[in-house]
């Protein structure tokens, strides 16, 4: 029995045959007429019980207003697998309505594997852009679906391109530092009065460079607050605005100029591949 996708090499040489596109699994939860919310559809040969435990009590972290409020659902979740060989990228958003014509919402899950994100094979954008192209909404899935195939990535991309516009070489620092030095604390990460698009792509960009650069364990995230019952499951939370929270949490501003916690020992290679990172930035802006 296998877990998911089969191991997956590295690029191909100059010459050589370009690899077969990834297929990945994927599901739906969400709302089924007159029977309510749960799994509503699997990828063929999917084990769902193999994955599906990170997200038991926390595929509806969302506030009952955003589902009715007009710019409607659009966040991302991420969760390690449970074997530690995938994550779990979560696209969540406006599902059909139910039988009586009111608003829900809908969790589409696709399994990635971490080799495939470090042999650079495929990226978080593609394959959350693959799970938008796999259906509309507002159509009603079948009970099996066929995998998605994200996209590789474009001639000259690298992990974490363009993070230098949404937060500080300093705020990156601070929460590879609070990861290295405490993996158990929480992290707020406010960048206010942005917008869900904005911080999609900075939840991404984020976890391209602490999880594919800096090579630290991968984490639980939300690019949206989460319901306060749900706070506690996640590592880092990415809000427009503050929030209440216990004193587990610290909040790290996203223009913040200067790291207020000194740097972790021994994780050189970790801050090397933050300033990479942001010096390659700072060349593409000059």
């Amino acid at each position: 029995m296998t877990r998911g996708p089969p191991a997956i090499s590295g690029g191909p040489s100059v010459g050589e045959t370009p690899p077969a596109p990834i297929r990945l699994h994927h599901w739906v939860y969400g709302v089924t007429p007159n029977e309510g919310y749960g799994i509503k559809s699997t990828s063929r040969g999917l084990n769902l019980s193999l994955f599906e435990a990170p997200l038991r009590g926390a595929y509806t972290p969302i506030r009952g207003e955003a589902v009715q409020s007009p710019g409607g659902i659009d966040s991302r979740m991420i969760h390690p697998a449970a074997a530690g060989d995938d994550l779990l990228l979560s696209r969540l958003g406006a599902g059909p309505r139910d039988e009586l014509g009111r608003p829900t919402f809908q969790n589409h899950v696709a399994i990635i594997p971490t080799k495939a994100l470090f042999d650079r094979r495929l990226t978080l954008e593609s394959v959350d852009a693959a799970l938008a192209a796999s259906g509309e909404p507002e159509a009603e899935p079948t009970k099996e679906l066929p995998p998605i195939e994200p996209a590789p990535p474009p001639a000259g991309w690298r992990p974490a391109a363009g993070l230098a516009h949404h937060m500080t070489r300093a705020a990156a620092e601070t929460i590879a530092t609070r990861r290295i030095k405490a993996p158990h604390a929480r992290t707020l990460l406010l960048v206010r009065d942005s917008l869900p698009a904005a911080r999609n792509q900075i939840l991404f960009k984020l976890t391209e460079l602490l999880v594919q650069q800096c090579v630290l364990e991968p984490f639980p995230s939300m690019s949206d607050a989460p319901t306060a019952s749900s706070m506690n499951r996640f590592s880092l939370v990415i809000s427009a605005r503050g929030l209440r929270a216990d004193n587990s949490w610290a909040i790290v501003e996203a223009p913040m100029t200067a790291a207020p916690v000194g740097r972790a020992d021994d994780a050189d290679p970790v801050y090397a591949a933050i300033d990479a990172a942001f010096d390659a930035d700072a060349s593409d802006y000059a």
